[in-house]
Parts: C-alpha cells; sequence; structure tokens
C-alpha cells in the first residue's frame, strides 16, 4: 500500500489534540478525516507508530490481522516532525521538494523539513 504523506500531517494535526491521558479512538479519527478511507488511515497510523510517532492500542482479533483501535499518544519525534510542517505554506514546500527529488518516505519527509526549517531560518537571520 502506498503511502499517503498528507494523510501523515493530517492523522498527526488531529493527534496533537489527544489532552493528556486521553487517546483519540480511530473511529474518531475516521470520522474526523472523512477524506481518507479506512485502509489509508489504518496504514498511516501503522507506519506512524513503527516511526516513533505515535503511541497506538491495538485490537488482535483471533487468527487476523491487528486493526487500531485506539492513538493514545503523539511522541515527542512526533511533535518535533509536526512543528517542521504544521504550517501550509512551509508543507507545500516541502512536498514541492520531496515531489522534484523523488522521496516519498517518512523519513525523508522529516530530513527534507529540517533542511527546509534550517533554510528559512538563515534566510530571516540573513545568514
Amino acid at each position: 500500500m502506498k503511502l499517503n504523506i498528507d494523510c501523515v500531517r493530517d492523522v498527526l494535526l488531529q493527534c496533537e489534540e489527544i489532552p493528556l491521558n486521553g487517546k483519540l479512538s480511530f473511529k474518531e479519527l475516521v470520522a474526523l478525516l472523512s477524506g481518507y478511507s479506512e485502509d489509508d488511515l489504518t496504514y498511516t497510523c501503522i507506519k506512524l507508530h513503527e516511526a516513533g510517532y505515535l503511541s497506538i492500542v491495538y485490537i488482535d482479533y483471533k487468527g487476523k490481522e491487528k486493526h487500531v483501535s485506539s492513538i493514545s499518544d503523539i511522541s515527542f519525534q512526533g511533535h518535533e516532525f509536526l512543528n517542521n510542517i504544521k504550517d501550509s505554506s512551509v508543507w507545500n514546500n516541502i512536498k514541492n521538494v520531496g515531489s522534484k527529488v523523488g522521496a516519498t518516505s517518512i523519513s525523508a519527509f522529516t530530513q527534507i523539513a529540517t533542511g527546509v526549517i534550517t533554510a528559512l531560518i538563515k534566510s530571516q537571520l540573513g545568514l
């Protein structure tokens, strides 16, 4: 399955709203992000969990695949990545760079975001 990087950003934006010691059920996430399929959201949540950006609670059906039950937290790394991609104009710049170099992975977008933010900081400081 292909990872939808816009879905990655939108999931992280929703997860940032989870209150301390709270949870966001997968059903709530599906309702909040109705523009994405359940498969896209499931896949995105699993990949963000594998990347260390989200803490997920799974339901393990006997003899079947694991299913996302809820999201319990966004990690420090998840916050760091989200803070770099939160602004829409910066996000569009990051996606533009990613498409030019053919990079579509979360780690590639993390590196691109860091580079874009660094360049913006340098330009603001006149360096």
